[in-house]
């Protein structure tokens, strides 16, 4: 086991059989958890999958049915999973494992059309292409915390998410990708980055990797973190034909 510090006493990160491990600050105790790197797709037509982070395939056979009406945003934080409803315009937690539905008739989106949903380590994000805006959601009561929201880079926001500690963000107007700033959500990508096909409904990832689906090639991606390329050529082709979501728990 290799443990780097920053100069303290408390490592910044541990590493055992070349896994990071996370510190996750529990009730006062410092935990350190391996993350789970697991990735996860949902469907406009209301199924949710899990996907092999490697391949992209479906790991979920003929998937799991949303909780909602419909499905968009699918994504989490350390360990917990998140899912929105655009047609009922809910939030709802999800078992990470059966995909089962946690939070019981779910919680009211900020704004009338959820789309996104998606976060990093310990941040929950969602937005609204009626409102147009990005929103912070507290993980345990999926509260808004961000009052009026902030406005996101173009006008028809849709997925959100992002990897360990950084937040990404797509727009089917622009048909362009985009870094947000976690505690402030205003865009640090400049006029933003083309996506790899039209309609780029989600945005996600696990600890370090960042995916994102398409709705008109009916495709999922890999991207480059930094530069937010297009890491899988031609696309894998997602389980049905409508995709809108996609991420991962850390």
């Amino acid at each position: 086991m290799t443990i780097l510090f920053d100069g303290g006493t408390d490592p910044d990160v541990i590493i055992m059989d070349g896994i990071s491990l996370t510190e996750v600050i529990m009730d006062s105790v410092t935990v350190w958890e391996k993350p789970l790197s697991r990735l996860y797709h949902s469907d406009y037509t209301d199924k949710l999958y899990e996907l092999d982070p490697d391949t992209l395939a479906n790991l979920s056979g003929a998937g799991v049915g949303a909780p909602g009406l419909g499905s968009a945003g699918i994504g989490g934080v350390l360990s917990r999973l998140y899912n929105g409803d655009p047609l009922s315009d809910k939030l709802y937690e999800l078992d990470p494992d059966t995909l089962a539905n946690l939070s019981g008739a779910g919680v009211a989106s900020v704004g009338p059309n959820l789309y996104g949903v998606g976060g990093v380590l310990s941040r929950l994000y969602q937005t609204d292409n009626n409102t147009d805006k990005a929103y912070e959601r507290d993980l345990d009561t999926l509260a808004n915390l961000s009052g009026l929201g902030t406005s996101t880079p173009s006008s028809v926001p849709a997925g959100i998410g992002g990897t360990l500690d950084r937040l990404f963000h797509c727009d089917i107007l622009s048909d362009k990708l985009y870094e947000l700033d976690p505690d402030t959500l205003a865009n640090l990508s400049g006029a933003g980055v083309a996506a790899p096909a039209l309609d780029p409904g989600g945005i996600g990832g696990t600890i370090d990797r960042l995916y994102h689906c398409s709705g008109t090639s009916g495709k999922l991606y890999e991207l480059d973190p930094d530069t937010l390329a297009n890491l899988s050529g031609a696309g894998v082709a997602a389980p049905l034909n409508d995709p809108a979501g996609i991420g991962g728990v850390k």
